[in-house]
């Protein structure tokens, strides 16, 4: 029994289709093992970063030039972790890298009882993801305005003496008449 011109159209056409998906499959399969290739020489690289950067530190507090201070090697590894995101481009090692990085400065400039400066770290960190525009990365902003806010309130009242909150109820007093005549 032969075949229906239909038939074999739709043969052709599922043909075509498989080769086609193959093609992207093999593609795909060859994007990643050169992903994988050059991951393997990016861990050589943080680590001899990382060795470098130790002995430096070192060095430098033997030779005076440096008073050693645990904070140092936290800080070294804040910067790591910003390094490893700048590598693999995840904006997961933001958080931790702002954060570790943010907290090691505030004790090696000596500036650690500064409370509201510890919610603007965080704030920041979770800034750097939504600012990164990667997939699914809108919910940061939620904590950063939230964490951003807090800082901003305490700061000022840590600045003038002056409570933030009735500054807060004129503004948003002001965004209320504001909406109320645009309408």
């Amino acid at each position: 029994m032969a075949k229906s011109k239909k038939v074999k159209k739709l043969e052709n056409r599922i043909e075509a289709t498989a080769e086609k998906f193959g093609k992207k499959i093999e593609d795909f399969a060859k994007m990643h093992a050169k992903k994988a290739e050059k991951a393997k020489g990016n861990g050589a690289l943080i680590g001899g970063t990382i060795l470098i950067t130790l002995g430096l530190i070192f060095l430098m507090s033997e030779l005076n030039i440096l008073n050693f201070d645990p904070f140092y090697i936290t800080l070294l590894l804040g910067i790591v972790f910003i390094a490893v995101y700048f590598l693999y481009n995840n904006w997961a090692f933001l958080i931790p890298g702002i954060i570790i990085t943010g907290i090691s400065l505030l004790f090696i400039l000596r500036i650690a009882g500064l409370g509201y400066a510890y919610p603007l770290i965080v704030g920041l960190s979770f800034l750097a993801v939504y600012a990164t525009k990667q997939d699914n990365t809108k919910w940061a902003l939620i904590p950063a305005i939230i964490l951003l806010a807090i800082s901003l309130m305490t700061g000022f009242d840590y600045y003038t003496n002056v409570s933030f909150f009735p500054i807060l109820l004129m503004g948003l007093g002001i965004f209320v008449l504001y909406k109320n005549y645009q309408k």
